[in-house]
């Protein structure tokens, strides 16, 4: 017998799990069960078409893949999510934009030859023992008290708030929006409410720069060579698997100018600048 106790079953609002409730029993087994390692897209796919054939929505789809695979071995992708979702639903596939400039990875080689660690990223932080902050405390760095935050428990569980209302519980949210929210809420696509979608996004404060590759030394040689060319680091995440994720400081850039950061290590401004080598 599946209880609403399961891990999975158990991230989900209360709506979505009573309507899971009125799946089959061998489906809802198989969906509460958390997913083989090495066989997830085939899973994502299968889950997606059950839902779909029991008029699940989109949006009530992601959900329950998001919290099913929480924890995985490994991330997965939002486009792999939503391409599941698309192709359970018999969708035409559209060209998607790409988000961001590619890589370049000749550049990327030079500053890879160059100097630069974990430990070097570490004693360039005006903050000498991180570790000794409270959640709050590095909140507070970045937002003021009426700052309206989206903060989520699981990457399908967020909560939409001002700043003042997660006091003293930042620690109990592993996800956080990195810029303020414009409103408490807002409207998708598909018009329906929603507590974190783009109608209600607020100001571009802050760009989080992520790698998909190479060693965290590597990716810190990345970070010192963005932070030496201009670009303001106010803060390095480490995701405990295998990205330095690194929180510039973009207020009052132009969009054009966000989708150039991460090309600033061009050769001809390390000329310009003198900045050759570091």
């Amino acid at each position: 017998m599946i209880t609403y106790n399961n891990s999975i079953l158990g991230r989900l609002p209360a709506a979505i799990s009573t309507k899971l409730a009125q799946l089959p029993a061998y489906q809802l087994a198989r969906i509460a069960t958390p997913p083989e390692q090495g066989k997830g897209h085939r899973e994502l796919f299968r889950d997606a078409c059950v839902l779909h054939r029991h008029r699940f929505t989109a949006d009530e789809i992601e959900q329950v893949l998001r919290a099913r695979f929480w924890g995985y071995y490994h991330e997965i992708p939002d486009r792999d999510f939503e391409e599941a979702i698309r192709n359970a639903s018999g969708a035409p596939s559209t060209p998607r934009q790409p988000r961001w400039p590619d890589a370049q990875p000749a550049l990327i080689a030079v500053v890879l030859k160059g100097e630069g660690s974990v430990g070097q990223l570490e004693s360039s932080s005006p903050v000498k023992e991180p570790w000794e902050l409270e959640t709050g405390d590095v909140l507070d760095r970045f937002f003021g008290d009426q700052d309206i935050l989206c903060m989520g428990t699981t990457a399908s569980c967020w909560v939409t708030k001002p700043r003042s209302w997660f006091r003293g519980k930042e620690h109990s949210y592993q996800f956080v929006v990195p810029n303020p929210l414009s409103a408490l809420s807002g409207l998708k696509n598909d018009g329906t409410p929603s507590s974190r979608c783009n109608s209600n996004a607020g100001p571009w404060l802050t760009q989080v720069i992520e790698f998909d590759t190479g060693t965290l030394d590597e990716q810190a040689k990345i970070h010192l060579k963005l932070q030496a060319s201009g670009a303001t680091l106010r803060m390095v995440v480490f995701s405990g698997g295998k990205s330095l994720h690194g929180w510039y400081d973009v207020r009052g850039w132009p969009p054009e100018k966000l989708r150039e950061l991460p090309l600033r290590f061009q050769e001809d401004h390390w000329a310009r600048n003198g900045q050759q080598t570091y």
